[in-house]
């Protein structure tokens, strides 16, 4: 809200719920699927402009180990949105389209090495957009590994993150129990 006239100037809302199923008998299959919505309008004061947006986001991921040694696995995302420049101004639709295939490979004691092809096509300007991402991971235990790896694509595999800004190096941690 506004301090000078009370108006609401600004409004941000993002939530998710997500599912896995892994089954009891066996942990070499993991299937996951996550929903999202996000309402973001930036207040007009805020030092970089961005456009407001409304979107939801569903997504479905899929792992397979096939060995000791090697893991396969899929992700697809739907995004349905929409966008606007100017706050009084018209909603644009939005939506785009990931695919990506990853596969992993055990190859030492406690190292992995991580290879994924993406492919994002958003509808907006008939956007296409591909390429690799490649990582090398150490664990610390069972439950935790981290990742030092390079995007070669622009994009993000967040979906609710299309500002083609993500090339280059990234650190990962993931946790699991």
């Amino acid at each position: 809200e506004s301090d000078l006239s009370g108006d609401v100037v600004g409004k941000f809302l993002e939530g998710d719920i997500g599912v896995a199923f892994r089954p009891a008998f066996s942990d070499r299959l993991n299937l996951l699927a996550k929903y999202s919505h996000l309402y973001d309008l930036p207040s007009l004061g805020q030092d970089s402009f961005r456009a407001d947006e409304k979107s939801h986001v569903f997504s479905f991921e899929g792992l397979y180990d096939l060995n000791q040694r090697w893991e396969v696995g899929a992700k697809v995302a739907l995004r349905k949105g929409e966008t606007r420049e100017d706050r009084d101004g018209l909603w644009f639709d939005s939506g785009a389209n990931l695919a990506l295939l990853r596969t992993r490979y055990h190859f030492v004691k406690q190292w992995d090495a991580l290879a994924e092809y993406r492919l994002l096509e958003a509808e907006s300007g008939d956007d296409r957009r591909h390429g690799g991402l490649m990582g090398v991971y150490r664990h610390f235990g069972r439950n935790l590994r981290v990742g030092l790896g390079y995007n070669f694509t622009e994009f993000d595999d967040d979906l609710k993150r299309l500002d083609y800004d993500s090339e280059g190096w990234f650190i990962d941690i993931v946790g699991q129990y």
